[in-house]
């Protein structure tokens, strides 16, 4: 997929999201998962700050930034560009280095500048008029073997795998080697798998790797899987293990196809009807694009670029039970980090699950956990979601 000038978000800073095939699996487990609670929701900005003549404005009259460490400053534009926006911005280079300049990207209102302090004090950050009080300071706590620690972001937790699948791990890097050794993925016979390079890593706190697993070689049931980080002095930091149940399903189990068969699939009804202006007519449904796969591994292929429309997939299930969902699917960075690719269930306002992409090449992964289908006709539906991360 062709990037819109370093990279293209979706939902507020996401990143561009493409799928080739998915397949749903029955999962082999016993409890219902629980219902996630929704979180309150907080105002997008201090409403005490007074947008610029030019309908710019931060999300706050002033922040602190920690020295030497990438972060991002948000912004929020009034008016959503048709086309890529460019700013007249002003920072002060003896405090604050400009890793990524303002982006906003087309139909967006949240914006974003990545930055890095180089020395500790105060300054100021102005943005088409718009202007941001900057206090740097040291943080303390940056060094801490549990900040840095490797982590591993997917699959999460409990998921169900079978044949090859991507591990993704993240971790914090705070010292001045921008490339410092890869950690390795040790499997549970401790057997280790060296790191895939993951293209296109964008300026910013976190480094990313990619590994690639075959659930072949794995006995079948709980598995753990730990990232471990070895330093130059030959001391270990090892991750929280991911524990993941291995199965070797029968093919017919399986129910898959290819995502651009599906992309016509129309959404479930809502629950509530829209109320609509007098004459107005409801927006016609607009199916995700199908494109060609600019890296060449597989022919026409899915584009989900923004949370609506997502890519969805229509399915009758036998019995109420537990079910996994595999796709195959990539994605672009977009501030440093890469999308979450969620799964919702028929009309259902949340998400029932979801899972961060590993890498920008295509990869398989499982999408979040084992969720509950009742029996009969259900539309799942997989936006790319991602925050600032």
């Amino acid at each position: 997929m062709k990037q819109v000038r370093l990279h293209r978000l979706l939902f507020v800073s996401a990143c561009v999201g493409v799928f080739g095939t998915g397949l749903l699996f029955s999962a082999p487990t016993g409890a219902d998962p629980a219902s996630a609670a929704a979180a309150p929701t907080a105002p997008i900005f201090d409403p005490s700050v007074k947008p610029s003549a030019s309908g710019v404005t931060f999300l706050m009259k002033k922040t602190r930034l920690w020295l030497g460490r990438s972060q991002v400053v948000c912004f929020y534009a009034k008016q959503a560009p048709d086309e890529d926006r460019y700013f007249s911005f002003n920072v002060d280079e003896t405090y604050l280095h400009v890793l990524i300049p303002p982006t906003l990207l087309p139909g967006a209102h949240l914006g974003y500048i990545r930055v890095r302090p180089t020395v500790e004090g105060k300054t100021q950050m102005t943005l088409d008029g718009a202007k941001l009080d900057v206090e740097i300071v040291r943080d303390t706590a940056a060094g801490t073997p549990d900040v840095t620690r490797p982590e591993i972001v997917c699959p999460t937790r409990g998921a169900v795998v079978w044949g090859k699948f991507v591990v993704g791990v993240e971790q914090l890097n705070f010292s001045a080697n921008a490339h410092p050794p890869s950690p390795v993925l040790r499997l549970p016979d401790g057997r280790e798998i060296a790191a895939e390079t993951v293209p296109d890593q964008q300026p910013g706190p976190h480094l990313h790797y990619a590994f690639t697993v075959d659930a072949a070689v794995l006995p079948p049931g709980t598995n753990e899987l730990t990232a471990i980080f070895q330093e130059a002095s030959g001391y270990q930091v090892a991750s929280e293990p991911a524990e993941v149940t291995i199965v070797h399903p029968d093919p017919a189990a399986i129910l898959s196809g290819d995502c651009k068969d599906l992309v016509n699939t129309l959404p479930p009804p809502l629950k509530v009807a829209p109320v609509l202006p007098p004459g107005a007519t409801p927006k016609p449904f607009v199916p995700p694009m199908v494109i060609a796969d600019d890296k060449g591994v597989f022919g026409p292929i899915v584009s989900s670029p923004g949370d609506n429309p997502p890519w969805r997939m229509p399915l009758t299930v036998p019995a109420r039970g537990l079910y996994q969902m595999i796709v195959t699917a990539r994605g672009d960075f977009g501030a440093s980090a890469l999308p979450n690719v969620a799964l919702i269930i028929d009309n259902a306002q949340n998400p029932v699950t979801m899972a961060r992409l590993a890498t920008t090449n295509w990869q398989r992964i499982p999408v979040g956990n084992p969720f509950l289908l009742e029996a009969g006709g259900h539309i799942l539906s997989f936006p790319f979601r991602n925050g600032f991360g």
